[in-house]
């Protein structure tokens, strides 16, 4: 623990220059399940929301689709086993194009640029459990990162 340092909290946490990864490294075999490979990737058309989707499959009884949201704007759409996500979008076209933007096949290139994360903060004092302070430490730990919500539990 430093002490008598003119450092913040979010300082001390995040520990040093953000500019290169200092933490575990792991090198791993990849291996993608079959499951995957019939999958798709869906872009949400403007001012459609995942959750307006994954209702609406329900809704329409295309319970053969599993929906998975990936961040931005992408879904991943898994068919359920013994089915084609090809056919599904041949006879539910319509749904698709009013709900997508596109759909293509899966691939290992496939990223999002953002994705909406909890995160949890140990050993923050107490009477710093406010929305400014949450802002400052995030901002502190990933400069691109922004608080969107702070659930009630922890402000109270």
């Amino acid at each position: 623990m430093e002490k008598l340092s003119n450092k913040t909290y979010a300082e001390i946490v995040a520990g040093g220059s953000h500019d290169q990864w200092k933490g575990p490294s792991v090198k791993t075999q990849q291996n993608t399940p079959q499951w995957m490979l019939k999958s798709f990737v869906g872009n949400l058309r403007e001012g459609v929301d995942f959750e307006k989707v994954g209702e609406e499959l329900v809704k329409g009884g295309m319970t053969m689709v599993r929906a998975r949201f990936l961040g931005d704007s992408q879904v991943l759409l898994t068919p359920r086993e013994g089915e084609a996500m090809e056919d599904i979008m041949k006879m539910n076209k319509g749904w698709f194009d009013n709900s997508f933007s596109s759909v293509s096949p899966w691939s290992h290139n496939y990223g999002v640029s953002y994705r909406i994360v909890w995160v949890r903060c140990f050993g923050l004092p107490l009477p710093a459990w406010n929305r400014d302070c949450f802002v400052k430490v995030i901002g502190e730990l990933a400069k691109s990162a922004t608080v969107v919500a702070v659930d009630e539990a922890s402000l109270s």
